[in-house]
């Protein structure tokens, strides 16, 4: 087998490297412009001023803060998750060690924070699809992401929940680290556009 010298060796330059980093902002940009652009557009309609600002990179934000809307009674934070190979999201991802609803969950809380007084949402938008898979060795077995988020997420933990459907829930509550009426409308206030 041919090996390259070192010397040889392509490096990458820091240029580079920011480079690549654009390219996923790339997505994030588009993203926010559109929903803004749609936004205005939703405003002539109404013929009022509903829509407020939007903030790029509100460090008040959490992980939601790629860009956060703000309206005359609502703010809504943003995640923008943009993968060139678009693998579906799995439960690790989630509600793993990283999973990204705690960090939904955060961002949530210090939005709530900042603008009291405001109805808070969050919204994760990606490229990358909710897998569709069921596997005995994921951190929810009994349902895939797909069919849980189409099934469940919108109607959020209920005193009818089966056995099985309650103890997702459950997972998904220690996850986040909230409970009762907090993790509700958590629930309630959490978005998907995958």
């Amino acid at each position: 087998m041919n090996q390259v010298p070192p010397q040889l060796q392509l490096q990458e330059s820091p240029a580079m490297g920011e480079r690549r980093a654009r390219w996923g902002y790339g997505y994030q940009d588009k993203i926010a412009t559109e929903r803004i652009l749609n936004l205005l557009r939703e405003n002539l309609r109404a013929g009022a001023i509903i829509f407020e600002g939007v903030r790029l990179a509100d460090l008040d934000a959490g992980r939601v803060d790629d860009f956060v809307l703000v309206w005359r009674n609502k703010v809504e934070g943003n995640s923008i998750k943009w993968s060139r190979e678009a693998a579906p999201f799995n439960w690790g991802e989630l509600i793993g060690a990283n999973g990204l609803l705690k960090e939904l969950a955060d961002g949530y809380q210090r939005l709530k924070n900042r603008w009291p007084g405001k109805d808070v949402s969050v919204r994760l938008q990606s490229n990358r699809p909710p897998s569709l898979e069921k596997n005995h060795a994921q951190l929810i077995s009994t349902f895939s992401v797909a069919d849980f988020l189409k099934d469940h997420w919108s109607i959020g933990p209920t005193i009818h929940d089966s056995d099985e459907i309650a103890e997702v829930w459950s997972k998904i509550s220690m996850h986040v680290g909230l409970s009762g009426s907090d993790f509700s409308n958590f629930i309630k206030s959490c978005n998907f556009s995958l």
